[in-house]
């Protein structure tokens, strides 16, 4: 499925999302690039344009990272979707916006940080921004300290449980 064949109308409605998620499953880094190019260039609706990145950042065939967001390349969506945050929100109306900040989760402390950073920018605050960061903030202190309390004492059950062959 090349990007051109889903920026045609699908004959199913629905496979239109298929074939945009299917876009970002892509593991090898010229085609990630490209897909990620297409959100910004190609014939998508306001509403699609979160779709290749998201699948892309929360790869269901990946393991989570342990700090970072929830697939393989969470950390690659995160960085690319700060450097092209005003491309994004120019692409969709105002109120869309803070749906960006979905893409650039994870659990760690030093990625709220910088969150944080690139948002205390007055121009970067649009409808619903400092509000949706205050919630994922939260989400992420909690689920980084879940983490530093706990990871170790889990990995040593986990481990415990397994059976040498």
């Amino acid at each position: 499925m090349t990007t051109a064949a889903a920026s045609r109308p699908p004959r199913v409605p629905s496979d239109r999302a298929l074939y945009l998620v299917g876009i970002g499953s892509f593991r090898d880094p010229a085609l990630r690039a490209s897909a990620l190019d297409y959100t910004l260039k190609g014939p998508l609706r306001p509403q699609e344009t979160q779709v290749i990145p998201a699948a892309m950042s929360e790869n269901g065939l990946a393991p989570a990272s342990a700090r970072g967001g929830g697939g393989e390349f969470s950390d690659e969506v995160m960085k690319w979707t700060l450097d092209h945050w005003d491309e994004l929100v120019a692409k969709m109306p105002p109120n869309f916006a803070s749906r960006n900040l979905r893409l650039t989760g994870g659990c760690s402390q030093e990625r709220e940080a910088k969150l944080k950073q690139f948002f205390a920018d007055p121009k970067r605050s649009g409808p619903g921004i400092q509000a949706t960061l205050r919630r994922m903030s939260d989400a992420m202190e909690e689920c980084s300290s879940l983490h530093d309390r706990e990871a170790e004492r889990v990995e040593r059950w986990l481990n415990s449980k397994v059976t040498s062959p």
